[in-house]
């Protein structure tokens, strides 16, 4: 918003200047597609130092509270900062940084699968002024995984990123602190918890068996609206042979399921049965809404017959008026890329027939 005879916003902004990732498509072994850090499972928790969380006043002064190019004991070392967020009173911002330290080549590069997982992201909160530094969530303890010697460090590390104040001072972030791997590409399975703000009383909210980024506040409600990776793959099969996998000892049928092609339903028959089942396989994320205590998980809008891409949320935000804008992203399960492709409205309400969100 302006004021008419100025040129600039009427308030201060802020927000973060970061690298630009060399890869931006995991098959683009050539580096031609550029990345853009903080996008999903392919590069949410990639590093792009160094990062820097910044300022910019009213009369177009760029202001900085966290140099990366500079880490000192008085920035926590930190050299790369993402998602910041002002609390509801401007006094202070929550984001997620990430300290100095020895990172693995990977980390750096979405092009490796898993996606990036530095393990050291966490949540800090500065006051507007530059002072009053302070780290929130600390690493999580460490698991006895040693019956699972596969798999027996994969999980004692975890990064926090996507913070976000709630209206009674506590913050909202996502984290990979619960030890699971997703169902498709085998990224680190993210979900909701809420803190203190002095820190204190981690709890999770959400069991996601795949993700939960990007958390905000709805304005009209007072629920958090986060991005929610809807993947299934099982679907209905006209056999109850059990059926499994000789390579990964997985099952490939069972129960009536399948995620073998050749023996599950396809669309054209699944839309025989009833239209709003034509689309069951889906892999994209959506938005959904749940109270801050965990309770009344419920999608925020959307339908049931739309294609993914009508239903596809990532981040974004609400207006004053619980209006929702979100990232159009070009690739709906956000594993293979990392790019924005426009600005989408989203109408409030889950409706099942055909009503497609606006886009931008």
């Amino acid at each position: 918003p302006t004021v008419t005879g100025q040129s600039g916003p009427t308030f201060p902004i802020v927000f973060v200047s970061r690298a630009i990732p060399p890869r931006g498509h995991i098959a683009d072994s050539t580096f031609l597609t550029r990345g853009l850090p903080g996008i999903g499972t392919v590069s949410r928790f990639v590093i792009a130092s160094p990062g820097k969380l910044l300022i910019r006043e009213t009369n177009g002064a760029i202001r900085t509270l966290i140099d990366g190019a500079s880490p000192t004991a008085a920035s926590l070392n930190l050299i790369d900062v993402n998602a910041p967020e002002v609390s509801y009173d401007g006094t202070r911002i929550v984001f997620a940084g990430l300290p100095n330290g020895t990172y693995a080549s990977r980390d750096r590069d979405p092009g490796s699968q898993p996606g990036p997982h530095p393990g050291a992201w966490r949540i800090y909160v500065i006051n507007v002024d530059g002072t009053g530094l302070r780290q929130l969530t600390t690493n999580p303890p460490a698991l006895n995984l040693s019956q699972f010697p596969f798999n027996a460090n994969s999980f004692n590390q975890a990064d926090d990123t996507d913070p976000t104040w709630l209206p009674d001072g506590r913050i909202v972030f996502s984290s990979t602190r619960w030890p699971a791997v997703a169902e498709y590409r085998d990224g680190r399975v993210t979900n909701l918890y809420v803190i203190n703000a002095d820190g204190t009383r981690l709890h999770r909210i959400t069991a996601e068996r795949n993700g939960a980024d990007r958390p905000m506040v709805d304005p009209v409600t007072g629920k958090i609206v986060y991005s929610r990776w809807w993947r299934n793959g099982h679907l209905p099969s006209d056999t109850l042979q059990v059926k499994t996998d000789p390579v990964f000892g997985g099952y490939l049928l069972n129960l009536g399921l399948a995620t073998d092609d050749s023996n599950r339903y396809t669309s054209a028959e699944l839309t025989a049965i009833g239209p709003a089942y034509g689309k069951a396989n889906r892999n994209l994320w959506i938005s959904a809404s749940i109270a801050p205590d965990g309770t009344g998980l419920s999608l925020w809008d959307g339908g049931l017959d739309l294609d993914s891409l009508a239903n596809s949320h990532y981040g974004g935000s609400f207006d004053e008026s619980g209006n929702l804008y979100s990232n159009l992203i070009p690739l709906e399960n956000l594993a293979e890329v990392a790019g924005f492709g426009g600005v989408r409205y989203h109408r409030r309400g889950v409706n099942p027939q055909r009503v497609y969100p606006t886009k931008i």
